[in-house]
């Protein structure tokens, strides 16, 4: 039998909370263009979402990207977000896993908190995208 490591099987679900959560703003008019890809940084792997505002006709539409990365923590099986706006190269940068990045976000949730996780990053992408409550 082949199986998924843990981290995949955490940011799988954490992101698949988080589609349900998005379907409800696309569904109310919101234009969101969000993907995931894969992430390997030798003790983490998982997938990060990159969102952008995909709303063309809104002049005042966000123009950078956010990065939004779940797995499971290096030295626990907590659950593990690093949200950042720079570019990824294939990982986190060291600004965003320091806290140093303007969301300031660089957050643990307990094993089993993947609602908790996927509701802290709907609210960070609809600040981001300023969608408002």
């Amino acid at each position: 039998m082949i199986t998924k490591v843990s981290g995949i099987r955490v940011s799988e679900r954490v992101f698949s909370i988080l589609d349900e959560f998005l379907q409800y703003e696309t569904s109310n008019g919101h234009k969101l263009y969000a993907y995931l890809q894969t992430f390997y940084n030798c003790r983490e792997q998982g997938y990060y979402l990159t969102v952008a505002d995909d709303d063309l006709d809104n002049p005042n539409r966000v123009q950078e990207n956010l990065y939004i990365f779940v797995c499971e923590a290096r030295s626990s099986d907590n659950i593990l977000v690093v949200i950042q706006t720079e570019y990824p190269d294939g990982h986190y940068s060291e600004d965003a896993w320091n806290n140093k990045d303007k969301f300031n976000n660089t957050n643990y949730f307990g094993y089993d908190e993947e609602h908790k996780a996927a509701d802290f990053i709907y609210k960070k992408i609809k600040e981001f995208l300023k969608l408002g409550d």
